[in-house]
């Protein structure tokens, strides 16, 4: 319409058709030297979360996180003091395979806990 305003022939088989039909190459030649670095603060708190989020022992259907999330609100709900989680999770640390991850004292939920700026 605009072209036709102007009084601006184009022919059918001009080069401003085929601009139209262009399709985007598939890989840029500079595409790997723009990837970034992740921000630091997000890459410590994502590989925070996968140090949490490891599964318990190999096949198991629970993660660090899962199990010390549990255990803190067992802790609370029963008033239980740290001496008494302790022992517990000692035993549960003892009581699954041995090549468990399970954190077996207060002070280390505590500290994963905090790692991931959650309030104990």
């Amino acid at each position: 319409m605009i072209l036709n305003a102007v009084d601006f022939n184009i022919s059918q088989g001009s080069s401003w058709q085929s601009y139209s039909n262009i399709e985007p190459e598939s890989s840029h030649p500079f595409e790997h030297s723009m990837k970034e670095d992740p921000n630091p603060v997000f890459k410590k708190f994502y590989d925070l979360v996968e140090v949490a989020d490891a599964e318990l022992y190999l096949g198991s259907s629970l993660s660090r996180l899962a199990v010390v999330s549990q255990m803190l609100n067992i802790k609370i709900e029963n008033n239980m003091s740290q001496r008494g989680y302790n022992q517990i999770m000692q035993f549960l640390k003892e009581a699954l395979p041995e090549d468990n991850i399970v954190l077996d004292s207060y002070y280390q939920m505590k500290k994963l806990v905090r790692s991931l700026d959650l309030p104990v």
